[in-house]
């Protein structure tokens, strides 16, 4: 079933990121995360909006998990079980989609470590950092918010500032800028979280202007980074970048709700397609496929999507008779 809706009254009610809008956004993100890696290197503007995409939809991922995760903390606390489920959902899909990708690479005459990809949380010639950096931030939210003698103030302050020594200590240490530029929007999107009402207080009274204001903004830093490039935005004023886009994203829907069966299955799939886009991407760069050929990529989108569907569906199948 597909739905739209423009939601122009209940603001204060109805526009908090519930299910249905977080599954669609989802969609919408790991699409632009896909077009990223496959048109990263094009300099027209359209296709430059999503060379420069990937980071932003990357930051609002981490954004919406960190608000998921605070959200189901302030629901049901925080367990073992709850930090397990949670690594099972990000290494049972890297496991299977790691088989694929080796078996069919060192087929093209490749010879990867396959013991070192393993301990190393990666697959042949993918650092995989976003899978890494998410299992981090869910084990260090499990250890913070364990802490039942400290309050959720203390809890959200100690892990923002866990963080913040993370990217300090990173940008000292010259570790490569996609390592922590978007970390703290976990952060943010747990703030969010807790202080969700509030913030629709301030924004209610006005929130057509702080839209627009928000958009505009970012409409003039893309503008910048289309036509000055890292000279006139460089990766530091990117993160400012990323800050007004999710936003501006964010501000979007609370007024619009879309669903679609579509896009739901996709949502859901996110993590699973994540990870199958990059192999069947480097899959087809081994075979040596014509990328400027629209055949190609669309062959590359559908069978990226199927994957990720029966990786997801096969990994319910395990973890269902796992638990049962």
């Amino acid at each position: 079933m597909d739905y739209f809706n423009i939601n122009k009254r209940n603001f204060l009610l109805e526009s908090s990121l519930d299910k249905r809008t977080t599954i669609t956004l989802r969609a919408f993100l790991i699409i632009g995360i896909m077009l990223h890696h496959y048109w990263g290197e094009e300099n027209t503007i359209v296709l430059y909006f999503f060379s420069i995409a990937g980071f932003t939809c990357v930051a609002i991922f981490l954004f919406l998990s960190g608000y998921g995760n605070y959200k189901s903390y302030a629901s049901k606390g925080v367990s073992i079980n709850w930090l397990i489920r949670r690594i099972e959902r990000i290494l049972l899909p890297y496991i299977i989609i790691f088989a694929i990708d080796t078996l069919f690479l060192n087929g093209f005459g490749n010879n990867y470590d396959i013991v070192q990809c393993l301990v190393n949380l990666t697959i042949p010639g993918r650092i995989l950092w976003y899978l890494k950096v998410q299992l981090a931030l869910y084990i260090l939210f499990f250890i913070i918010f364990s802490l039942k003698k400290l309050s959720d103030t203390i809890k959200t302050m100690a892990i923002s500032g866990v963080t913040l020594l993370y990217v300090i200590v990173a940008v000292f240490l010259a570790v490569p800028v996609y390592w922590y530029m978007t970390i703290l929007f976990f952060c943010v999107g747990i703030i969010f979280a807790k202080y969700e009402q509030q913030f629709f207080e301030i924004f209610a009274k006005h929130k057509f202007l702080y839209t627009l204001l928000v958009g505009i903004f970012w409409l003039s830093l893309f503008g910048i980074q289309f036509l000055f490039g890292e000279a006139g935005i460089g990766n530091y004023m990117n993160i400012i970048y990323e800050i007004v886009f999710s936003a501006f994203i964010i501000l979007l829907t609370m007024y619009f709700k879309y669903y679609s069966n579509i896009l739901a299955i996709i949502g859901c799939t996110s993590f699973e397609i994540y990870l199958s886009h990059l192999v069947v991407l480097d899959i087809f760069k081994a075979i040596r496929f014509d990328f400027s050929n629209i055949f190609v990529f669309v062959l590359w989108f559908v069978i990226s999507i199927i994957l990720a569907r029966v990786i997801f569906k096969f990994d319910n199948l395990i973890l269902n008779k796992i638990h049962s």
